[in-house]
């Protein structure tokens, strides 16, 4: 399972909510977190899928105030 962007409270204040170019992903047969490659800018109320060895990922840009698209190869 892979997490991409969201929004992520600030640790140290502990209020608001900020935007995060973030990815995580899940091993489950580890049962453990890794941190995964950053998305190049950070998005929320985002989707994604693989087709043809390509990672899709589409979200909002709340810097650009537009909605964006990623693509990369050999997603696995």
């Amino acid at each position: 399972m892979w997490l991409m962007g969201g929004l992520v409270t600030e640790e140290d204040e502990g209020i608001g909510q900020e935007p995060t170019a973030s990815v995580s992903i899940y091993h489950p047969s580890l049962e453990s977190w890794a941190m995964g490659p950053a998305l190049p800018q950070a998005i929320i109320n985002c989707r994604a899928t693989t087709t043809n060895g390509e990672l899709i990922v589409t979200g909002w840009s709340e810097e650009d105030e537009c909605m964006c698209y990623f693509a990369r190869r050999n997603a696995g």
